[in-house]
């Protein structure tokens, strides 16, 4: 990942990056790309969500943020490379003494299901390719 192809913003200043973001088609996940980088044949975007919902699944009560992690998720081809998302997603703490979630990662349910390691519109292109054309799971 030697050739980073977008700069990245301050952290104070979260300005998207529109082309990167128009191009790559990442504001249909709800994810804004920070920075990119070329690796051979494998395309790293850096991103984070536009939008976090802060609210424990245990509870509901509203959480503050404890730290981040990177989840990372296989997209889609981008100009004939596989592409690899690394969302940047903030892990909560629960601070209600009457639930049992503590500690939790935010979901970002627009882009992948909690545990899922490819998005959305992997799995809906996967299924085509296999329904429409025939394709084997290996291809």
């Amino acid at each position: 990942m030697s050739h980073p192809t977008v700069t990245s913003a301050p952290a104070s200043a979260c300005a998207p990056n529109l082309v990167a973001d128009t191009i790559c088609r990442t504001v249909e996940l709800g994810l804004s790309i920070d920075n990119a980088a070329d690796a051979g044949n494998l395309t790293h975007l850096y991103c984070h969500p536009v939008i976090v919902d802060l609210n424990c699944p245990g509870c509901g009560h509203a959480c503050r943020v404890r730290d981040h992690v990177e989840r990372r998720l296989t997209d889609l081809p981008i100009a004939g490379h596989p592409s690899l998302l690394h969302v940047r997603v903030p892990r909560l703490f629960c601070t209600s003494d009457d639930c049992e979630v503590t500690i939790f990662r935010a979901s970002i349910p627009q882009a992948a299901d909690d545990r899922q390691t490819v998005t959305h519109r992997v799995t809906r292109w996967i299924l085509q390719r296999m329904a429409c054309d025939g394709m084997s799971v290996k291809a």
